[in-house]
Protein backbone atom coordinates (compact mmCIF):
# COMPACT_ATOMS: atom_id res chain seq x y z
CA UNK A 1 0.00 0.00 0.00
CA UNK A 2 0.69 3.83 -0.12
CA UNK A 3 -0.20 5.50 2.84
CA UNK A 4 -0.57 9.06 2.95
CA UNK A 5 0.72 10.50 6.87
CA UNK A 6 -0.81 14.28 8.19
CA UNK A 7 0.38 14.78 11.29
CA UNK A 8 1.94 17.63 13.16
CA UNK A 9 3.55 15.66 16.23
CA UNK A 10 7.40 14.09 15.30
CA UNK A 11 7.11 10.97 18.05
CA UNK A 12 3.36 9.97 16.39
CA UNK A 13 4.40 10.46 12.78
CA UNK A 14 8.10 8.07 13.70
CA UNK A 15 6.13 5.31 14.82
CA UNK A 16 3.57 5.60 12.20
CA UNK A 17 6.39 5.75 9.53
CA UNK A 18 8.07 2.75 11.22
CA UNK A 19 4.87 0.47 11.37
CA UNK A 20 4.38 1.11 8.01
CA UNK A 21 7.91 0.65 6.49
CA UNK A 22 7.66 -2.58 9.00
CA UNK A 23 4.67 -4.00 6.34
CA UNK A 24 6.48 -3.21 3.60
CA UNK A 25 4.51 -0.11 2.98
CA UNK A 26 5.48 3.07 0.84
CA UNK A 27 4.87 6.48 3.35
CA UNK A 28 4.80 10.33 1.89
CA UNK A 29 4.39 12.65 5.09
CA UNK A 30 2.28 16.01 4.42
CA UNK A 31 2.89 19.16 6.15
CA UNK A 32 -0.54 20.08 6.48
CA UNK A 33 -4.24 18.89 5.35
CA UNK A 34 -4.21 20.80 2.07
CA UNK A 35 -1.18 18.72 0.96
CA UNK A 36 -2.82 15.64 2.05
CA UNK A 37 -5.80 16.82 0.27
CA UNK A 38 -3.84 17.53 -3.17
CA UNK A 39 -2.02 13.85 -2.45
CA UNK A 40 -5.35 12.09 -1.79
CA UNK A 41 -7.48 13.66 -4.67
CA UNK A 42 -3.88 13.66 -7.13
CA UNK A 43 -4.19 11.36 -10.50
CA UNK A 44 -2.30 8.57 -8.37
CA UNK A 45 -3.55 8.51 -5.17
CA UNK A 46 -3.05 6.77 -2.09
CA UNK A 47 -4.54 3.39 -0.20
CA UNK A 48 -4.04 4.77 3.06
CA UNK A 49 -4.93 8.29 4.62
CA UNK A 50 -4.00 8.67 8.44
CA UNK A 51 -4.95 12.47 9.84
CA UNK A 52 -4.89 13.80 13.00
CA UNK A 53 -8.31 15.53 13.69
CA UNK A 54 -6.06 18.69 14.15
CA UNK A 55 -3.82 18.82 11.72
CA UNK A 56 -2.93 22.06 10.54
CA UNK A 57 -4.72 23.92 7.17
CA UNK A 58 -7.35 21.45 6.82
CA UNK A 59 -8.19 19.37 9.81
CA UNK A 60 -8.69 15.75 10.05
CA UNK A 61 -12.82 15.77 10.30
CA UNK A 62 -12.52 18.02 6.81
CA UNK A 63 -10.20 16.11 5.07
CA UNK A 64 -12.19 12.90 5.53
CA UNK A 65 -15.48 14.56 4.40
CA UNK A 66 -13.30 15.61 1.51
CA UNK A 67 -12.06 11.87 0.69
CA UNK A 68 -15.38 10.14 1.12
CA UNK A 69 -16.48 12.12 -2.04
CA UNK A 70 -13.94 10.64 -4.18
CA UNK A 71 -15.90 7.38 -4.47
CA UNK A 72 -14.04 4.16 -5.89
CA UNK A 73 -10.49 6.02 -5.66
CA UNK A 74 -10.87 7.16 -1.88
CA UNK A 75 -8.25 5.70 0.19
CA UNK A 76 -8.77 3.85 3.91
CA UNK A 77 -8.96 6.51 6.27
CA UNK A 78 -7.63 6.38 10.00
CA UNK A 79 -8.38 9.42 12.00
CA UNK A 80 -6.05 10.05 15.34
CA UNK A 81 -7.34 11.49 18.50
CA UNK A 82 -6.58 11.55 21.90
CA UNK A 83 -8.02 9.37 24.24
CA UNK A 84 -9.50 12.43 25.87
CA UNK A 85 -11.18 13.30 22.60
CA UNK A 86 -14.13 11.51 22.64
CA UNK A 87 -16.26 14.18 20.43
CA UNK A 88 -13.58 14.22 17.81
CA UNK A 89 -14.17 10.54 17.49
CA UNK A 90 -17.99 10.59 17.40
CA UNK A 91 -17.55 13.29 14.64
CA UNK A 92 -15.17 11.37 12.62
CA UNK A 93 -17.25 8.59 12.88
CA UNK A 94 -20.26 10.57 11.23
CA UNK A 95 -17.99 12.03 8.90
CA UNK A 96 -17.25 8.67 7.17
CA UNK A 97 -13.92 7.54 8.67
CA UNK A 98 -12.92 3.75 8.55
CA UNK A 99 -10.90 3.67 11.88
CA UNK A 100 -10.03 5.70 14.61
CA UNK A 101 -6.53 5.35 16.69
CA UNK A 102 -6.53 6.91 20.24
CA UNK A 103 -3.02 8.78 21.24
CA UNK A 104 -0.80 8.34 22.43
CA UNK A 105 0.17 5.36 19.92
CA UNK A 106 0.78 2.07 20.73
CA UNK A 107 2.94 0.71 18.11
CA UNK A 108 1.31 -3.49 18.90
CA UNK A 109 -1.81 -1.85 18.36
CA UNK A 110 -0.72 0.19 15.35
CA UNK A 111 0.13 -2.86 13.43
CA UNK A 112 -2.39 -4.68 14.31
CA UNK A 113 -4.79 -2.32 12.96
CA UNK A 114 -2.76 -1.80 9.87
CA UNK A 115 -2.86 -4.78 8.67
CA UNK A 116 -6.73 -4.57 9.10
CA UNK A 117 -7.04 -1.47 6.92
CA UNK A 118 -4.78 -3.35 4.18
CA UNK A 119 -6.97 -6.11 3.91
CA UNK A 120 -10.10 -3.75 4.17
CA UNK A 121 -8.50 -1.52 1.29
CA UNK A 122 -7.45 -4.58 -0.55
CA UNK A 123 -10.82 -6.10 -1.05
CA UNK A 124 -12.58 -2.73 -1.26
CA UNK A 125 -10.30 -2.08 -4.50
CA UNK A 126 -11.17 -5.42 -5.58
CA UNK A 127 -15.09 -4.65 -5.91
CA UNK A 128 -14.60 -1.21 -7.35
CA UNK A 129 -12.47 -3.35 -10.22
CA UNK A 130 -15.49 -6.05 -10.32
CA UNK A 131 -18.08 -3.52 -10.33
CA UNK A 132 -16.27 -1.77 -13.17
CA UNK A 133 -15.57 -4.35 -15.33
CA UNK A 134 -19.17 -5.66 -14.88
CA UNK A 135 -20.60 -1.95 -16.10
CA UNK A 136 -17.91 -2.57 -19.00
CA UNK A 137 -19.44 -5.66 -19.76
CA UNK A 138 -23.24 -3.78 -19.62
CA UNK A 139 -22.04 -1.42 -22.36
CA UNK A 140 -20.94 -4.26 -25.06
CA UNK A 141 -23.14 -5.79 -27.13
CA UNK A 142 -22.92 -9.52 -25.99
CA UNK A 143 -23.58 -11.22 -29.15
CA UNK A 144 -20.99 -9.53 -31.53
CA UNK A 145 -18.19 -8.00 -28.49
CA UNK A 146 -18.63 -4.53 -30.11
CA UNK A 147 -20.28 -1.15 -28.43
CA UNK A 148 -24.32 -1.74 -27.51
CA UNK A 149 -26.23 1.09 -28.61
CA UNK A 150 -26.42 2.86 -25.53
CA UNK A 151 -22.24 2.83 -25.33
CA UNK A 152 -22.10 3.99 -28.95
CA UNK A 153 -24.88 6.40 -28.62
CA UNK A 154 -22.80 8.00 -25.76
CA UNK A 155 -19.52 7.73 -27.92
CA UNK A 156 -21.11 9.72 -30.63
CA UNK A 157 -22.52 12.42 -28.59
CA UNK A 158 -18.83 12.41 -27.11
CA UNK A 159 -17.45 12.65 -30.86
CA UNK A 160 -19.34 15.41 -31.99
CA UNK A 161 -18.47 17.38 -28.98
CA UNK A 162 -15.10 17.05 -29.72
CA UNK A 163 -15.43 17.30 -33.71
CA UNK A 164 -16.68 21.22 -32.70
CA UNK A 165 -14.68 22.02 -30.10
CA UNK A 166 -11.43 21.58 -31.89
CA UNK A 167 -12.81 21.71 -35.60
CA UNK A 168 -12.05 18.37 -36.57
CA UNK A 169 -13.67 15.92 -39.17
CA UNK A 170 -15.91 13.45 -38.59
CA UNK A 171 -17.67 10.45 -40.72
CA UNK A 172 -20.80 9.02 -39.08
CA UNK A 173 -21.62 5.66 -41.01
CA UNK A 174 -24.27 2.84 -40.68
CA UNK A 175 -24.74 -0.24 -41.70
CA UNK A 176 -27.44 -2.88 -42.85
CA UNK A 177 -26.87 -5.92 -43.65
CA UNK A 178 -28.83 -6.53 -47.30
CA UNK A 179 -31.71 -9.10 -47.12
CA UNK A 180 -30.94 -10.05 -44.24
CA UNK A 181 -34.26 -11.36 -43.24
CA UNK A 182 -33.59 -13.59 -45.72
CA UNK A 183 -30.87 -15.18 -44.62
CA UNK A 184 -32.33 -15.72 -41.39
CA UNK A 185 -35.49 -17.21 -43.37
CA UNK A 186 -33.42 -19.63 -45.49
CA UNK A 187 -30.39 -20.60 -43.07
CA UNK A 188 -32.12 -19.71 -39.52
CA UNK A 189 -31.42 -17.36 -36.89
CA UNK A 190 -28.09 -19.28 -35.65
CA UNK A 191 -26.76 -18.87 -38.58
CA UNK A 192 -27.97 -15.40 -38.63
CA UNK A 193 -26.04 -14.64 -35.53
CA UNK A 194 -22.85 -16.09 -37.14
CA UNK A 195 -22.86 -13.52 -40.25
CA UNK A 196 -23.33 -10.47 -37.62
CA UNK A 197 -20.80 -11.71 -35.23
CA UNK A 198 -18.16 -11.81 -38.30
CA UNK A 199 -19.55 -8.35 -40.13
CA UNK A 200 -18.27 -6.97 -36.78
CA UNK A 201 -15.57 -8.85 -36.64
CA UNK A 202 -14.61 -7.70 -40.48
CA UNK A 203 -15.39 -4.09 -39.49
CA UNK A 204 -12.84 -3.76 -36.69
CA UNK A 205 -10.19 -5.35 -38.92
CA UNK A 206 -10.47 -3.23 -41.92
CA UNK A 207 -10.96 0.09 -39.84
CA UNK A 208 -8.09 2.18 -38.11
CA UNK A 209 -7.37 1.40 -34.71
CA UNK A 210 -8.95 4.42 -33.23
CA UNK A 211 -12.67 4.43 -34.88
CA UNK A 212 -15.41 2.69 -33.15
CA UNK A 213 -17.82 -0.02 -34.02
CA UNK A 214 -21.03 -0.45 -32.35
CA UNK A 215 -24.42 -2.49 -33.12
CA UNK A 216 -26.90 -0.09 -33.54
CA UNK A 217 -29.50 -2.67 -33.97
CA UNK A 218 -30.55 -5.92 -35.64
CA UNK A 219 -28.40 -6.00 -38.16
CA UNK A 220 -27.45 -2.61 -38.64
CA UNK A 221 -24.20 -1.04 -37.06
CA UNK A 222 -22.98 2.58 -36.44
CA UNK A 223 -19.23 3.57 -37.20
CA UNK A 224 -17.86 6.35 -35.37
CA UNK A 225 -14.20 7.93 -37.95
CA UNK A 226 -12.62 10.53 -35.96
CA UNK A 227 -10.75 12.96 -38.37
CA UNK A 228 -11.91 11.05 -41.46
CA UNK A 229 -12.73 13.54 -44.15
CA UNK A 230 -14.73 13.06 -47.39
CA UNK A 231 -12.38 12.95 -49.69
CA UNK A 232 -11.65 9.76 -47.30
CA UNK A 233 -14.38 8.44 -46.14
CA UNK A 234 -15.52 7.29 -49.97
CA UNK A 235 -12.47 5.23 -50.38
CA UNK A 236 -12.69 3.39 -46.55
CA UNK A 237 -16.57 2.73 -47.01
CA UNK A 238 -15.11 1.02 -49.97
CA UNK A 239 -12.74 -1.04 -48.67
CA UNK A 240 -15.10 -1.97 -45.66
CA UNK A 241 -17.81 -3.22 -48.27
CA UNK A 242 -15.32 -4.60 -50.16
CA UNK A 243 -13.69 -6.40 -46.73
CA UNK A 244 -17.36 -7.65 -46.34
CA UNK A 245 -17.84 -9.38 -49.01
CA UNK A 246 -15.03 -10.62 -49.87
CA UNK A 247 -15.76 -14.22 -48.47
CA UNK A 248 -18.73 -16.20 -48.15
CA UNK A 249 -19.15 -17.07 -44.41
CA UNK A 250 -19.39 -20.44 -42.98
CA UNK A 251 -22.46 -21.28 -40.68
CA UNK A 252 -23.65 -24.03 -39.32
CA UNK A 253 -25.75 -24.16 -42.22
CA UNK A 254 -23.37 -23.81 -44.90
CA UNK A 255 -21.69 -20.47 -46.61
CA UNK A 256 -23.49 -17.24 -46.74
CA UNK A 257 -22.29 -14.34 -49.08
CA UNK A 258 -22.72 -11.28 -48.00
CA UNK A 259 -23.35 -7.68 -48.96
CA UNK A 260 -24.26 -4.88 -46.75
CA UNK A 261 -25.43 -1.03 -47.79
CA UNK A 262 -23.56 2.03 -46.07
CA UNK A 263 -24.70 5.62 -45.22
CA UNK A 264 -22.50 8.14 -44.22
CA UNK A 265 -22.41 11.76 -43.30
CA UNK A 266 -18.90 13.82 -43.59
CA UNK A 267 -18.21 17.13 -40.92
CA UNK A 268 -15.37 17.51 -42.68
CA UNK A 269 -14.71 20.97 -40.39
CA UNK A 270 -16.08 20.19 -37.59
CA UNK A 271 -19.68 19.69 -35.87
CA UNK A 272 -22.21 23.04 -34.91
CA UNK A 273 -25.16 23.16 -32.43
CA UNK A 274 -26.99 21.95 -35.40
CA UNK A 275 -25.28 18.47 -35.55
CA UNK A 276 -27.06 16.72 -32.66
CA UNK A 277 -26.96 13.31 -31.98
CA UNK A 278 -30.15 12.16 -33.53
CA UNK A 279 -30.19 15.06 -36.27
CA UNK A 280 -26.74 12.78 -37.26
CA UNK A 281 -28.63 9.33 -37.26
CA UNK A 282 -31.92 10.47 -38.77
CA UNK A 283 -29.07 11.84 -41.60
CA UNK A 284 -27.15 8.71 -41.96
CA UNK A 285 -30.43 6.34 -41.60
CA UNK A 286 -31.48 8.24 -44.85
CA UNK A 287 -28.13 7.49 -46.62
CA UNK A 288 -27.91 3.55 -45.74
CA UNK A 289 -31.59 3.68 -47.04
CA UNK A 290 -30.61 5.76 -50.17
CA UNK A 291 -27.83 2.77 -51.15
CA UNK A 292 -30.27 -0.10 -50.21
CA UNK A 293 -32.66 1.53 -52.74
CA UNK A 294 -29.72 1.61 -55.07
CA UNK A 295 -29.85 -2.24 -55.08
CA UNK A 296 -27.37 -2.73 -51.90
CA UNK A 297 -23.69 -3.40 -51.96
CA UNK A 298 -22.67 0.40 -52.22
CA UNK A 299 -21.99 3.11 -50.12
CA UNK A 300 -23.74 6.76 -49.96
CA UNK A 301 -21.44 9.18 -48.60
CA UNK A 302 -22.64 13.20 -47.78
CA UNK A 303 -20.65 15.86 -46.61
CA UNK A 304 -22.32 18.27 -44.36
CA UNK A 305 -20.93 21.99 -43.79
CA UNK A 306 -21.04 23.19 -40.38
CA UNK A 307 -23.30 26.35 -40.47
Amino acid sequence: MRAVIADAEPISRALLGEALARAGHLTEVARDGLEAWRLVAGDDPPDLLIADWRVAGLDGLELCRRVRGLGPKAPFVVLLAAADEAQAMAEGIAAGVDDVLQKPLRLDVLELRLRLAARTQTARLELARMRAEAASRSRVDQLTGVDDRLAISSRLEAELSRAARTKSALTVLLLDVDRFRDINDAFGHEAGDTVLVTIAARCRKALRRYDVVGRWGGEEFLLLLPGCTADHAQQLADRLLQAIRVDTIPTSQGRVAITCSLGGICLDVGADESNNPEQVVKAVERATEEAAAAGGDRAAIFRVEAS
